[in-house]
């Protein structure tokens, strides 16, 4: 799945998050990635976040 399909269906779940095709200068070598949104995590949110990605991959 592209990150681009990825973003797409992620929006459904609640988070924040962009597609990597958005911060590229050269859409012709847009990159297969995304960028995840914290700012409006409240800190319960923040640290749940940061658990998650400590637990594995």
């Amino acid at each position: 799945m592209s990150a681009e399909s990825w973003t797409i269906k992620a929006v459904h779940l609640g988070p924040t998050v962009l597609p990597g095709l958005r911060f590229t200068l050269d859409a012709a070598q847009s990159p297969e990635a995304f960028r995840l949104g914290f700012a409006s995590l409240d800190d319960a949110e923040l640290a749940r976040a940061v658990a998650l990605k400590h637990a594995g991959p």
